[in-house]
């Protein structure tokens, strides 16, 4: 209980947001397939981040990769666990991170009181940025976040040197495009060889 009460806190530090909204909508039945929304969304944000690269600096889970680069990262090199980061070979991959929290909130409003049992009003959340998303791997659908994460390809030790949560229903390929991104300025000190993509 009380490793749970520090781990909230810090991601409340680290990732500030608004703990009431409204009830999530729930997951599509089994079976459908989520693909994209708009064909071409991928295309247009390689184009945007190759031609208006983002500042990813600037964001408050910067610390976070502050603190994995500086306390992990950089030891596990200097100790040879990584490979030849003058070509560094990399793996990319997304899963799902379950959360613990209800999905449902907490009442905010005093509607049950008054004999309304279905409202719309406002809901606390203990962990407000999860939503629902899907599996492919389980082929189900859970409530929670997408933890993309890069591992040195080339080290026996597969140790991850780049983590990244998204919201669930985050299309894998967008996660991928984002997070490449975010590791090519997170490490100017790597030389990259090849980026592979696990399935």
């Amino acid at each position: 209980m009380i490793l749970s009460s520090v781990f909230g806190w810090l991601l409340r530090r680290l990732f500030p947001a608004s703990s009431t909204r409204r009830k999530p909508k729930k997951g599509k039945k089994e079976g459908d397939k989520s693909p994209l929304k708009r064909p071409g969304t991928v295309n247009r944000l390689i184009g945007r981040c190759l031609t208006n690269p983002p500042d990813f600096h600037s964001r408050p889970h910067d610390i976070f990769q502050k603190i994995l680069k500086e306390c992990f990262v950089f030891p596990s090199n200097n100790h040879g666990l990584l490979g030849n980061i003058n070509a560094l070979s990399v793996a990319g991959d997304g899963g799902s991170a379950r959360t613990g929290a209800s999905r449902y909130g907490k009442l905010t409003c005093d509607c049950r009181k008054n004999g309304v049992y279905k409202c719309s009003c406002q809901r606390k959340f203990s962990d407000p940025d999860a939503s629902w998303g899907r599996d492919s791997y389980r082929e189900e659908y859970y409530f929670g976040r997408t933890l993309y994460a890069f591992t040195a390809a080339d080290s026996p030790y597969d140790l991850p040197i780049y983590l990244n949560f998204f919201k669930a229903y985050r299309h894998g390929s967008l996660c991928f495009v984002y997070s490449f991104h975010d590791f090519l300025q997170q490490y100017p000190e790597f030389t990259l060889r090849e980026c592979r993509l696990c399935s």
